[in-house]
């Protein structure tokens, strides 16, 4: 399917915008640039005693954990496709207020969660929302005395103005 030039733009400018370059697979400024510094300077030689090497590995390990939490933040944006602004702006038209405001409660989750497993836990919480609303919305047309469901559609004709 062919996409519009304005479509094109927008998601090369939403990429753009958030600093991610597509074809490198890599960000303009990533997490924890700075974690190189720590080793740039680093030289071995064998007139070192064995404690300034395991210093010195020590570095390097260290270094090593920060280029793999570099590496899982990165797989992270990728996985639950954080860099298409369009389709993240698509997915929240999809919700009233409400639900916008549970889907945004829940997404610190999504980091301990595969993908798959919290958009199962996002749309059980907005379904619970709206069987809550739902039972809420009964329990006042039983109060309002209906007890048919031709009654119930005669109150929320007159509710709803019709």
């Amino acid at each position: 399917m062919a996409t519009s030039k304005d479509e094109s733009s927008f998601y090369t400018n939403s990429l753009t915008s958030i600093g991610y370059m597509e074809k490198r697979n890599a960000f303009e400024i990533e997490f924890d640039e700075d974690a190189e510094v720590n080793i740039t300077d680093i030289d071995f030689s064998m007139l070192f005693t064995q404690e300034e090497i395991d210093e010195k590995q020590q570095y390097l390990k260290v270094y090593n954990e920060r280029l793999d939490e570099r590496e899982r933040r990165k797989k992270f944006i990728i996985d639950h496709n954080l860099t298409d602004l369009k389709h993240i702006s698509q997915e929240n038209s999809k919700y009233d207020p409400v639900e916008l405001e549970i889907v945004h409660s829940v997404n610190p989750v999504a980091s301990y969660v595969p993908k798959s497993r919290f958009d199962r836990l996002k749309s059980g919480l907005i379904e619970e929302y709206n069987l809550m609303k739902m039972i809420e919305e009964l329990k006042i047309i039983e109060k309002s005395g209906c007890e048919t469901v031709e009654s119930t559609e005669l109150y929320a004709k007159r509710v709803k103005g019709g």
